[in-house]
């Protein structure tokens, strides 16, 4: 397994420190109040790793803080993990974060057909899903909290067809063939992962935590 620090070869996942000065302070709820006022094209909700059917209720209410909302999720709705994902975001949205992501995308992936702008907030063990892939180059910063991503190289794991499932455009795989991650990297607030496309990954937030990606296509 590699070592947690960043990794310099442009090929292979790596952490970008922001160097745009302090990263603003930015409320989660605000983040996602924001996010779904900009019209995105996917909102799921997962409660204790179960896709919730009707996940109005679990959003945060107006003027709420961080702290109220995750003690309202924990108390209430007893969510041991959670996770609110939001896809398909309008350009828009938290336009400083959105820059400093399109740099990161432009220095190693300067023609892409079209972008994802997404937004993950919550608290697990895993990524819902599990282990997965897709044909993307990813940006992914955190704007609140820490969290890990681990990583395979796309050799690292070479599942058989019926080791894994399609949706969308995402790969996920099987854990009983999941073997000790190649790298296992960790970001606090301002910081960017970025990883190549095809690269197996899944996160890590045992606390809670936010992050903006913007995922290119090629």
């Amino acid at each position: 397994m590699k070592q947690t620090e960043a990794i310099t070869n442009d090929s292979q996942p790596h952490i970008l420190p922001f160097v745009g000065g302090n990263v603003r302070e930015m409320s989660a709820c605000q983040a996602i109040l924001d996010a779904l006022d900009n019209k995105p094209s996917v909102m799921k909700v997962y409660s204790n790793g179960q896709l919730m059917q009707k996940p109005d209720s679990f959003l945060p209410l107006p003027h709420e803080d961080d702290v109220a909302y995750q003690r309202r999720l924990r108390s209430i709705y007893e969510c041991k993990t959670f996770l609110i994902y939001i896809s398909g975001i309008d350009d828009r949205f938290a336009p400083e974060h959105l820059d400093w992501l399109r740099g990161c995308v432009r220095r190693f992936r300067p023609k892409c057909r079209h972008y994802d702008l997404e937004l993950f907030f919550g608290w697990y063990q895993a990524t819902p899903g599990g282990v997965h892939s897709e044909a993307c180059f990813n940006a992914h910063q955190v704007i609140l909290g820490a969290k890990a991503m681990l990583l395979w190289r796309p050799d690292s794991l070479t599942p058989s067809s019926e080791k894994t499932m399609r949706i969308d455009e995402e790969i996920y795989i099987n854990s009983d063939v999941i073997t000790p991650p190649d790298w296992r990297l960790h970001a606090s607030r301002g910081d960017t992962f970025v990883w190549p496309e095809r690269y197996w990954h899944v996160g890590e937030s045992p606390t809670m935590s936010a992050a903006i990606n913007l995922a290119a296509y090629p």
